[in-house]
């Protein structure tokens, strides 16, 4: 069996990290020696959320996997999560996954092919979306609290500032906007 790997992480933190993404090409790798399965290819969408299709290596991948040359048999992702956390493209993808003769294995999530495989994966890609939605409501209320305290919630300052850290608080830099004088 050939084997594509399909890798991913939320945020440019976690990328900038470089223990996720490792991490899951090893595991993943070393379920396909398992397996006796041949790595043709590693996608890698660093710093792009499974809410959405719009990951240039997930278009990649999925344009290849539709290609008449199909070049894998088996999609690999350490959890389902990695693929989607958006119930209508978890549906759209695995149909288009499925006509193309490509399966979609997670390494932790082993569903079988059994006539309840289909149920629970649509089950799990339900729980993803949830969790995605209330880590974004958990995200967003910090984040206010964080400007109420006065403090810049990150990315690019506006033209005219730059940040400085104003207090550290264990390893987190709480950060405030400053007058940058040169411009």
């Amino acid at each position: 069996m050939r084997a594509a790997i399909y890798v991913r992480v939320s945020t440019g933190t976690q990328a900038k990290a470089e223990l996720s993404i490792p991490d899951q090409i090893a595991q993943c790798k070393s379920f396909c020696a398992a397996k006796g399965w041949e790595v043709e290819k590693v996608f890698t969408d660093a710093g792009y959320s499974a809410t959405t299709d719009n990951r240039p290596d997930f278009q990649a991948m999925m344009a290849e996997a539709k290609s008449p040359y199909r070049p894998f048999d088996v999609l690999v992702v350490h959890s389902q999560s990695r693929f989607s956390r958006n119930m209508t493209d978890l549906l759209l993808y695995e149909k288009a996954l499925d006509k193309a003769k490509v399966s979609l294995i997670s390494i932790t999530q082993d569903l079988g092919d059994g006539d309840a495989a289909p149920l629970m994966r649509e089950m799990i890609g339900m729980f993803d979306a949830n969790q995605s939605r209330e880590t974004s409501k958990h995200v967003i209320r910090s984040m206010a609290e964080n400007t109420r305290q006065g403090f810049w919630n990150g990315g690019q300052p506006p033209l005219g500032y730059r940040t400085d850290t104003a207090e550290i608080r264990g390893k987190d830099h709480k950060k405030k906007l400053e007058i940058e004088p040169s411009e």
